[in-house]
């Protein structure tokens, strides 16, 4: 009956090694792979200041516009270093969510030594410069290791994004001074501003 204790407990031991060193070398985005998503609304208040050299009218300098505001941002974060817990010796990863064929398929440096890329990846930011590596739900997300342009390694996981959240945060009414006259006439713009400060949350 001894022996048979000392197995059992040999046995649990190995799989309890086993699952930790499955888990730990999960690849992810700064350790998270279940993001939530989070809608946010508020009231923004643009005043516009045109610079002296740009106005065509010297008694209208300035702007004013009300407008109402909404986003949805990801939580804990939307851009994140993609990590690795295993040691492979590559300089390069490449990024692609194969679930989504809209969405950008990117290369990274790659620090061998931290396991991790050298800069983060947009998990979430859509804009006219830059498109988001996720979607709603289940995210399929396909990563190839090159070091030299000699493929090195190839793995796949997966990233979930919880869109189900019933009510949003509603931010208070701010009011911001701007510079660019673009923030007045479109003012998408300056909520993004708005928002990505986070100055609500």
């Amino acid at each position: 009956m001894r022996a048979l204790f000392v197995f059992s407990t040999w046995t649990f031991v190995l799989y309890l090694h086993s699952t930790q060193a499955e888990q730990a070398n999960s690849p992810s985005f700064d350790g998270v792979t279940q993001f939530q998503v989070l809608p946010v609304y508020g009231r923004l208040q643009i005043t516009c200041h045109q610079r002296s050299y740009q106005r065509s009218n010297p008694a209208d300098p300035t702007k004013m516009v009300l407008t109402q505001c909404s986003d949805s941002l990801l939580k804990p974060f939307e851009l994140g270093h993609f990590n690795y817990d295993r040691i492979i010796d590559a300089d390069t990863v490449f990024i692609e969510n194969i679930s989504n064929p809209d969405a950008p398929k990117k290369s990274y440096d790659y620090n061998a030594e931290t396991m991790k890329s050298k800069s983060r990846v947009n998990l979430w930011i859509n804009s006219l410069l830059q498109r988001a590596l996720l979607t709603p739900g289940n995210n399929k997300i396909h990563i190839s290791f090159f070091k030299k342009d000699r493929l090195q390694y190839e793995d796949q996981f997966g990233v979930f994004v919880d869109n189900t959240s019933e009510k949003g945060q509603t931010c208070p009414l701010k009011t911001i001074n701007s510079f660019d006259m673009n923030d007045c006439f479109n003012p998408q713009m300056a909520c993004e501003k708005y928002f990505n400060g986070h100055s609500c949350l």
